[in-house]
């Protein structure tokens, strides 16, 4: 997220998808994210849920949005909240 706020959103989005590729679909961690892993992307020590809401953030950068303007009434986060409890 960091290379997208400083305008390099190919190298960003490149970063993210191997990370989340890696952790959950070839390690199988997606519920239970690992707080540390090794350089080589293996999964090293403790593990936590919250860790996935990392995930959030991703479409903020990937708009160039401050999470502030992200969670405001009518954007994503606010969209997604409503479409769940009209299910």
């Amino acid at each position: 997220m960091t290379m997208m706020y400083e305008g390099d959103a190919k190298t960003g989005m490149k970063i993210a998808h191997e990370n989340m590729h890696n952790l959950a679909l070839e390690q199988g961690l997606a519920w239970d994210f690992p707080n540390t892993v090794t350089w080589e992307g293996e999964w090293l020590h403790g593990n936590d849920f919250d860790q996935l809401m990392i995930a959030w953030s991703l479409p903020a950068a990937m708009g160039g949005q401050s999470l502030a303007e992200f969670v405001v009434e009518g954007g994503l986060v606010d969209r997604t909240i409503q479409a769940g409890r009209e299910s």
